[in-house]
């Protein structure tokens, strides 16, 4: 192939402008005084011309491109003594030489005097054509049976469909007299994806192999087809074709999702249900089993395993067999009875699917404690005696009134003071309980600490038989 001449300080490179024809060009690499660039291509070559074009913007005889077959200067004509030299200001120029059959090395060599730099100092190669080179590629079979480009077809070993089969085993062997190079295999066809390449070394000397591997790895049931391309710098089999065939026979394949996630089997990252209050419910989450296969899963069923498996509770399949393409719902629930932190289990779905085995998902779940429900204890009632003390009614668990279902009013009885805590009876409060209090801490009720005033179908008034003074609140509840 195309490397850096021996002896020079550096190579040429790639490069997109200017061009004389195509996309690309090379040009020799930046350069300090007194030094060069060179690039070389060897092989074995089979008699014939090379041409090239050369483009220079340099010092006019002093900064020169050279052409060289085998490390000798050539002359632009047989009768000539002086060596091929370039340089100066000079537009895309063609060139040719001829060459004898044979190994030959051929080589542009840019080389700076030790001063001065005109123009853009640099030397460009383009539009490069070279004789026929003598690789030879050769490929067998399996069977070690040398085969033709496009007239063989390979049986591959029979798979389940979503599984895969041995790989078949090619060799490309070099015959011809220069180096093979350039080799590329890949896959083309409707079922390209159901077949998987082992690559090949990517050059190969003159008298030597290499291998490269074909798996039927199908992703449907049925007959599956694709060609095998080999890409080399052949002369005349720069493309090698092979058609390749595999029998996928139908399975079943089990897939698992959460919500919109794909599921992995044996996943190492657990499933969290986060935080849940124990002893309060839980948290459920359904998992989708999907048959992604073209053959019947069966003998689905469910199990738990690990030390909190019994937090975990399972709901009912409501199949144990699908059809390619069906689906069905478990539930999950996690119901934690402790408080703790990584309550760790897993769930194992089983079914006839031989290639996945059980499908494991690891869970996780942490029980915290039950939140109390909170009283809805407000003041309803504020009033300013002389001593600036607070005159107070509490209102305490109603989760199913509204302020229009109760009323508070201070009563004055003999000159003093007292709570009444008036109700709407409904069936939402039947049962309830009229108390006071002095510290919203202990509560009392009965005759010895309230007075019924009022008890009828519609409604109940209950008053606080402790009269209300400066020094102390006194508060009344329905409970």
């Amino acid at each position: 192939g195309w490397v850096k001449s021996r002896g020079t300080n550096k190579s040429w490179k790639v490069t997109n402008k200017p061009t004389f024809q195509g996309q690309f060009s090379l040009v020799a690499e930046k350069l300090r005084d007194g030094d060069s660039a060179g690039i070389s291509y060897s092989s074995n070559f089979k008699a014939g011309v090379i041409g090239f074009v050369l483009k220079t913007s340099t010092e006019s005889n002093g900064d020169k491109v050279r052409f060289l077959i085998d490390g000798v200067p050539q002359t632009l004509s047989p009768n000539s003594s002086k060596p091929f030299e370039l340089s100066g200001e000079v537009n895309w120029k063609s060139y040719s030489f001829p060459l004898t059959a044979g190994n030959h090395t051929i080589q542009w060599i840019y080389k700076k005097d030790d001063s001065f730099k005109v123009g853009q100092d640099k030397v460009w190669l383009d539009n490069v054509t070279l004789p026929e080179t003598t690789q030879e590629i050769v490929i067998k079979d399996p069977a070690d049976n040398s085969i033709t480009s496009g007239a063989f077809t390979a049986q591959l070993p029979e798979a389940n469909d979503g599984g895969s089969s041995a790989a078949q085993t090619f060799k490309i062997m070099n015959t011809g007299n220069a180096d093979l190079f350039g080799l590329q295999v890949s896959v083309e066809g409707a079922n390209s994806g159901d077949f998987t390449i082992t690559p090949p070394k990517e050059a190969v000397l003159p008298g030597s192999s290499t291998n490269f591997g074909v798996s039927f790895t199908p992703k449907g049931a049925g007959l599956r087809t694709a060609t095998v391309r080999v890409r080399s710098n052949d002369v005349d089999e720069s493309n090698f074709l092979i058609q390749v065939e595999g029998n996928a026979l139908p399975y079943p394949r089990i897939g698992l999702s959460q919500a919109t996630k794909q599921l992995v089997d044996n996943d190492k990252n657990r499933l969290n249900y986060g935080k849940t209050q124990v002893r309060n419910g839980g948290k459920s989450k359904s998992f989708t089993i999907t048959n992604n296969g073209s053959a019947p899963l069966t003998d689905l069923a469910i199990s738990k395993s690990g030390k909190f498996r019994r937090v975990y509770e399972l709901g009912s399949l409501s199949a144990t067999s699908l059809a390619p393409g069906e689906s069905t719902i478990i539930t999950v629930s996690f119901k934690p009875k402790k408080i703790r932190g990584n309550q760790k289990a897993s769930i194992s779905i089983s079914s006839n699917d031989g290639q996945t085995g059980r499908f494991d998902v690891k869970l996780n779940g942490e029980g915290i404690a039950k939140k109390k429900k909170k009283s809805k204890e407000a003041l309803v009632l504020k009033s300013s005696l002389a001593s600036s003390s607070s005159l107070e009614a509490a209102f305490g668990s109603f989760d199913n009134f509204s302020a229009t279902d109760y009323s508070t009013a201070v009563d004055v009885v003999d000159g003093q003071k007292y709570l009444s805590l008036t109700v709407a009876k409904s069936a939402e409060n039947a049962g309830s309980v009229i108390e006071v209090s002095s510290d919203l801490i202990d509560w009392y009720s009965g005759d010895q600490y309230t007075t019924t005033i009022l008890d009828n179908a519609t409604t109940l008034k209950v008053r606080d038989n402790t009269p209300v003074t400066p020094e102390a609140k006194r508060y009344i509840r329905l409970k």
